[in-house]
């Protein structure tokens, strides 16, 4: 897989787990463990983009 497919694979998971937060259910104190360790992870994935696109921007 080359590295922009990477990056759309990449953004499309970043998209799909911020709209899992929009749901009321990630606001239950039941869950709250569980969305920040879904806001970490949206954090790791967005910034790996980043290097990514920087990565490619460099070898270019």
């Amino acid at each position: 897989m080359s590295s922009s497919k990477n990056i759309e694979a990449t953004h499309k998971i970043v998209e799909h787990l911020e709209s899992l937060l929009l749901r009321p259910i990630f606001n239950t104190e039941k869950l709250l463990e569980d969305k920040d360790y879904v806001e970490k992870e949206i954090e790791y994935f967005k910034k790996w983009i980043e290097d990514e696109k920087k990565r490619n921007f460099i070898e270019d």
